[in-house]
């Protein structure tokens, strides 16, 4: 899904990078374009991470305006108090494109579901959960509001064996291509 929207020599920020395993997935692939330079910022680094990764306050980044050409933000947005803010920075940071991998909800027990998922995927790692998760319209409201315009959206994806995706995939998932 993110291949397309990587070019040969693009320097890469994976914003709330975590233990680095989407960063070294994407350089093993044999899908990633040539001299792509990938680095990860993360509040609470975890140590032996694959990818470089720099520590950071969890406010303002701290690279300059357009400093990377494509920023990733993959299942991190749901846990920040502030996702517009970071949102912000992204596009900030970005000269080319903001990747949005993230929970969509739209109906009443998918709260629960992804709550479900969220805990088990983050609460071994310290990571907190704030259980906020968006609605497709306030994805689209979020978006805008962080002056980003939408290039690509994917509404459902299955991650996981066919099980998994029946309870935790598919519509739950929330893939967005920004640009500026």
């Amino acid at each position: 899904m993110i291949f397309p929207f990587l070019a040969e020599g693009d320097k890469v920020l994976d914003i709330g990078c975590g233990g680095g395993r989407l960063g070294e997935m994407i350089l093993k692939s044999s899908k990633c374009p040539e001299n792509l330079k990938y680095t990860g910022i993360e509040k609470l680094p975890r140590g032996g991470e694959p990818i470089e990764v720099i520590e950071y306050d969890g406010n303002k980044l701290p690279m300059e305006a357009e400093s990377f050409d494509v920023v990733i933000l993959a299942d991190v947005l749901h846990h920040e108090k502030n996702p517009l803010q970071l949102l912000k920075e992204g596009g900030r940071v970005s000269k080319k494109r903001v990747i949005i991998k993230d929970h969509k909800k739209d109906f009443i027990f998918d709260q629960l579901r992804i709550s479900i998922l969220d805990s088990m995927a983050n609460k071994p790692h310290g990571i907190e959960c704030i259980y906020k998760y968006y609605t497709l319209n306030e994805w689209h409201r979020i978006i805008a509001e962080a002056k980003l315009n939408i290039e690509k959206e994917q509404l459902a994806i299955n991650l996981y064996q066919w099980f998994f995706n029946i309870i935790f995939g598919q519509n739950l998932q929330y893939f967005c291509v920004c640009i500026k």
